[in-house]
């Protein structure tokens, strides 16, 4: 079955980094069918210029939480569960933890768990969604510094397997945040493979135009 990018606002998928490209979540289908969608979508994907070190690694992604007084942490443990089995590499949040100041006030200790809970070798990692920014973005990068996820808005961290490297870029949210594309871009590598993290997945038409 051939994967969108719009696919990609309904799922999590565990697939083998092996095309650059965008690991995205979004707005459409946010507050009634995203949080309770969760199914496993393994994809296979080539990176033209990822290192041999690195062949059949496991990046999963997970995107749109949206804890609210609708949407209840109940569903959390399962998640995780989902999520710990699948034995990832690396795990990549891609925004919209909350949807509004209820989600991260009233849960906030539930999505303390969840985060903290998720086991991946190389770490977990996360950038913003537009609902977290008209929350509170500033209690969603405390909430990632405290259960010791990388916050990868506008910046670049590089994962080493013996001489292979392979770079993991994170941006802001585009509709709400302050994207820094070109910042990336410098202070990307050169050499060898890149993944970008951006909660809106129609911004893969801008990103991929750079050629990186």
């Amino acid at each position: 079955m051939k994967m969108t990018r719009r696919k990609f606002l309904w799922t999590f998928g565990a697939g083998v980094a092996t095309t650059p490209f965008m690991v995205a979540g979004g707005l459409s289908y946010a507050l009634d069918v995203e949080p309770d969608w969760v199914e496993v979508n393994p994809l296979t994907l080539t990176l033209p210029r990822l290192h041999p070190a690195f062949a059949g690694y496991r990046l999963l992604q997970i995107s749109d939480l949206h804890l609210d007084i609708g949407k209840t942490a109940d569903r959390l443990p399962r998640i995780q569960a989902l999520i710990n089995a699948e034995a990832p590499d690396l795990i990549v949040i891609t925004g919209d933890f909350i949807t509004n100041e209820y989600g991260l006030s009233y849960y906030r200790k539930n999505l303390v768990d969840f985060l903290s809970g998720l086991q991946a070798k190389d770490g977990v990692a996360g950038i913003l969604g537009n609902h977290d920014h008209w929350t509170n973005p500033d209690g969603v990068h405390q909430l990632l510094a405290e259960v010791g996820i990388w916050d990868m808005t506008n910046r670049v961290r590089t994962l080493e397997r013996g001489a292979g490297t392979l770079h993991l870029c994170g941006l802001d949210d585009y509709w709400s945040g302050k994207p820094d594309l070109e910042a990336v871009l410098k202070a990307l590598p050169v050499a060898d493979a890149a993944i970008l993290l951006m909660h809106e997945p129609d911004y893969a038409d801008i990103s991929s135009a750079t050629g990186r």
